[in-house]
């Protein structure tokens, strides 16, 4: 089922995001009631920052899109697992995601071709946007953060071994990712997770671990220094969208907001990521047998240049940014 749904999905870049429940009646769908509704809005992320998706359900019939390359899906619903499929300007593969009973969050994967799990993890939750703005320089435990927050998506940076932080904030609690370069050279070498609850005294209080842990690296808080002002902000965010020669051969960036998705020539290679300033973080896929599975997955983190136009870089196997080598292009287009 799912490969004929996806090859009813357009990638056209001039196409509209809105899928219509009448192109898909015919398919068979049972728009009966079903026993959970999953419309609405959401936070959804992959390996990248979150990004809004917006999710429309009849009977067991969900059709969707979300700000990421005009990204769309669709698929049937059974029980509490939506199965089907995915398209996006520059690729298209399947997923497979499972809602929590009261139909609030969900956790699942996706993949590039044939497959729907290969890719990586594809997590949501239901949002109602709020009028917090933790946009502004904190001063932390670990030294000074610049916070940049857009809607519910905050990255920023702190000082302690160049460090860098991507999450999404739902109320007044921040969820996400932290990166390190503990080793001093290459690319980041640590990564883990960290929660913060900000408080209405313009202070954070949290925690940080490593090993998918919040908490086993201790506590994490701070204090407002510098409200959101154009005067402090770092340097602008490269626009990385374009052709690039790199040194496994040829690749094409597509940016949207902080996220970033790609592809290279090399094993048929894709990439997602997210930029901050003038660094990228991300994951690479790699078909190495050219059979549609992406078996070869591991970490990458690019330096672009000031005026944008080269990068330096290092990638890994698995999840370690640097075991590979070096990673290193400069601008065609």
């Amino acid at each position: 089922m799912s490969k004929n749904i996806l090859d009813k999905i357009s990638t056209n870049k001039d196409s509209s995001n809105s899928m219509t429940i009448k192109d898909y009646i015919l398919e068979g769908f049972n728009l009966e009631e079903y026993r959970i509704d999953v419309s609405g809005t959401w936070s959804t992320g992959w390996n990248g920052a979150p990004v809004k998706m917006y999710l429309t359900q009849v009977g067991n019939l969900v059709t969707g899109n979300y700000d990421f390359n005009n990204g769309k899906l669709v698929g049937t619903l059974e029980g509490n697992v939506l199965e089907g499929a995915w398209a996006q300007d520059n690729s298209k593969g399947n997923f497979k995601i499972t809602f929590s009973d009261d139909g609030n969050r969900f956790q699942g994967n996706w993949g590039y071709g044939k497959e729907s799990i290969n890719a990586g993890p594809w997590y949501g939750r239901r949002i109602e946007l709020g009028k917090l703005d933790v946009t502004g320089i904190w001063d932390t435990n670990y030294n000074e953060m610049y916070l940049e927050q857009r809607e519910n998506t905050v990255v920023g940076q702190y000082k302690k071994n160049q460090g860098r932080v991507e999450g999404v904030l739902e109320g007044s609690t921040l969820i996400g990712t932290w990166f390190e370069n503990r080793s001093g050279y290459g690319g980041y070498d640590t990564v883990g997770r960290f929660r913060f609850l900000f408080n209405v005294d313009n202070t954070f209080t949290g925690s940080r671990g490593i090993n998918e842990s919040l908490t086993n690296e201790g506590p994490w808080n701070g204090k407002k220094i510098i409200d959101k002002n154009e005067k402090i902000k770092p340097a602008p965010t490269i626009d990385t969208t374009g052709t690039w020669n790199t040194n496994f051969n040829k690749m094409s960036l597509l940016q949207t907001g902080f996220n970033v998705s790609g592809e290279y020539e090399f094993n048929d290679g894709n990439l997602i990521g997210v930029i901050f300033g003038d660094t990228m973080t991300g994951t690479w896929y790699e078909d190495e047998d050219k059979d549609g599975n992406y078996e070869l997955i591991g970490k990458f983190s690019f330096v672009f240049s000031k005026d944008g136009t080269s990068f330096k870089g290092n990638w890994g196997y698995g999840k370690s940014f640097s075991n590979g080598g070096l990673w290193n292009g400069t601008r065609v287009e």
